[in-house]
């Protein structure tokens, strides 16, 4: 039952049971029996006044007379709360209490009857639940606790709400029994159990069962801290598939094998985060928190089994053995539930790497639907297939893409382009390839493989995507450490012509060449070279583009060679060549890239 039917059930066992008996609660350490009592229970009993709820723990409690006491003062702590509290005539006077409450104190009975009249009004018991918690652990034993409960109800009318873990009150014995020469051993209750059950029948009317709402309890322990990072996890109903924190919370204890939620372990867990968090001047990422939070959370259980945990690698600012693999233990949370070290600048960079994982991993998990697309396109509606192929264009301009994808993205896109007609889309996907292979053969050796694909079906699609494999290999392939090395500085100019000259055929074959040229820097060293140095570079792009057929061969190389004239037409123009000559050979080569962006117009 939930927490409102378990609330109703003691309420009216407190206002209209006549069995004279007692009724029990009964769940696993750490199901939170207490928290409900407390934060539930009591307010519920409460709320209207004219009701009282007396709590009292019977943990380490070692005789009867320390239980009365601890009940006396509850009650009298109860009553001076609120001093306008009324005693009526006919109230219930707990003789029970008072009798033990007077040998504890060395109160002597034959005192005058206005002096016991006095101590008698002050333990009234009308409409007041007393709840007596761990039972299970108290040094006293239980037969005694039960006859003592049994006075209390019998004799008092009191009513009594005992809270426990009976399964820790049973104990067991083997016995041994032999069937067909076998031997079988079987636990059942010991002698002390049953004579336990038997009082319990006597005294004991009802036993609840605590099944915990544990979404709720986690969530009214979590706001009982007032944190505003606790708040915005509350707040947050759709986390990367669970349904609240709590759900997350669960999953997190279920990974370590946890068999109850301990909500002791959870409450310490809880205070160790929010102490680390007081007094941090800077914000930190929500995500960050929680997976903080986690961490600590399931290094909070962990501990619980008393088994000390000690960090491993120092270098490391996660630990899956102290947390999970799906919620690490952070460093600081480490250092500081364990030795109470806070570091801000550890907390800081712990944050800021979070940040970075988290946004690799969600930009990855994007790219990996948007090819999940196009990979799938014939299966498709039109809309997301080009919507799918505008989202691949962004991942590529942003070099997002793994390489390795490529040679198959490309078949793909090349078979749809046909389909949809996003003619230019996919052209410009395909530079960006070209693009981004130049830049990073530059650095690495590229090895492009094409192991799957779709079938193209017309000459058109074969021979533009076999051309198209051949230009991203050759650049892939190709000797980049001759553009690699260059800085763009006059001085050395002609070692860069140099190394053209001498490979004249591999620069001429290079399909990549304007893409490994960094048009900014290239407009940037112009204007500082001699007159003979830029005749000498112009010789370079006459030689490369003096043919007629470039555009069967070049066509990707036209938005550098565009780059380039706009560049060039704008240093004329704000007079970045004082020099006549020097301009003169500016103006040729200015007309020699317009040819050359004609053929490839054509």
């Amino acid at each position: 039952m939930d927490f409102e039917q378990l609330n109703n059930t003691i309420k009216n066992y407190l206002d209209n049971d006549k069995t004279n008996s007692a009724i029990m609660l009964t769940g696993e350490w750490g199901s939170g029996k207490s928290y409900y009592i407390r934060n539930e229970l009591l307010p519920y009993i409460e709320k209207d006044g004219d009701k009282k709820c007396i709590v009292v723990s019977l943990y380490g409690i070692s005789d009867i007379a320390e239980i009365n006491k601890n009940i006396y003062l509850e009650l009298r702590a109860k009553m001076l709360s609120k001093k306008s509290e009324k005693i009526s005539s006919g109230k219930l006077i707990a003789k029970t209490i008072v009798k033990g409450v007077t040998s504890f104190f060395g109160v002597d009975l034959s005192v005058s009857e206005k002096d016991l009249n006095n101590l008698y009004s002050s333990v009234d018991l009308t409409g007041k639940l007393i709840v007596l918690e761990d039972v299970e652990r108290s040094s006293i034993d239980i037969k005694e606790i039960l006859g003592y409960v049994n006075s209390l109800v019998e004799q008092d009318g009191v009513k009594v709400l005992l809270v426990a873990n009976e399964q820790e009150i049973y104990k067991y014995e083997e016995i041994v029994e032999e069937k067909d020469g076998k031997k079988n051993i079987k636990k059942v209750f010991s002698s002390d159990t049953l004579e336990y059950l038997k009082i319990k029948e006597k005294t004991i009317n009802d036993t609840i069962y605590f099944m915990g709402n544990y979404i709720e309890t986690i969530e009214n322990i979590m706001r009982n801290f007032s944190n505003k990072y606790f708040d915005l996890m509350i707040a947050d109903k759709n986390i990367l598939g669970y349904s609240n924190i709590a759900d997350e919370i669960r999953y997190a204890i279920m990974t370590i094998e946890v068999n109850s939620y301990n909500f002791r372990s959870f409450i310490f867990g809880c205070q160790k985060v929010v102490d680390l968090l007081n007094g941090i001047d800077f914000d930190l990422d929500i995500d960050f928190v929680r997976a903080l939070f986690l961490g600590v959370i399931i290094f909070a259980f962990k501990h619980k089994k008393n088994v000390f945990l000690c960090w491993e690698d120092d270098k490391s600012i996660t630990s899956t053995t102290l947390g999970s693999y799906k919620y690490p233990l952070y460093k600081i949370a480490y250092d500081y539930v364990v030795f109470q070290q806070k570091d801000k600048k550890l907390l800081e960079a712990s944050n800021r790497n979070f940040i970075e994982q988290r946004d690799a991993l969600l930009k990855k998990n994007a790219v990996s639907e948007v090819l999940n697309v196009i990979y799938n396109y014939y299966e498709l509606n039109e809309e997301d297939v080009v919507s799918a192929v505008i989202s691949t264009c962004d991942f590529l301009e942003k070099d997002d893409i793994p390489y390795s994808e490529y040679l198959k993205l490309s078949n793909y896109l090349i078979s749809l382009k046909y389909v949809v007609e996003c003619y230019d889309l996919v052209d410009k996907c395909k530079n960006f390839m070209i693009q981004n292979i130049r830049k990073a053969s530059m650095q690495n050796k590229i090895k492009l493989l094409h192991n799957s694909g779709i079938e193209l079906h017309t000459e058109d699609e074969q021979k533009e995507f076999a051309e198209f494999e051949k230009e991203l290999k050759d650049i892939a392939d190709s000797d980049n450490r001759q553009w690699q090395d260059y800085n763009y500085t006059v001085e050395e100019f002609d070692e860069f012509y140099g190394k053209i000259s001498k490979r004249e055929d591999r620069f001429l074959s290079d399909r990549a060449f304007m893409q490994k040229i960094d048009v900014d820097k290239l407009l940037q060293l112009i204007p500082l070279l001699e007159t003979s140095q830029i005749s000498k570079l112009r010789s370079v792009f006459l030689g490369r583009y003096g043919y007629a057929n470039i555009n069967e061969f070049f066509m990707l190389e036209k938005p550098y060679l565009e780059q380039l004239k706009q560049g060039l037409e704008e240093l004329l123009k704000q007079g970045a060549f004082e020099d006549k000559i020097k301009a003169n050979q500016i103006k040729w080569f200015i007309s020699n890239l317009e040819n050359f962006i004609l053929k490839l117009n054509k």
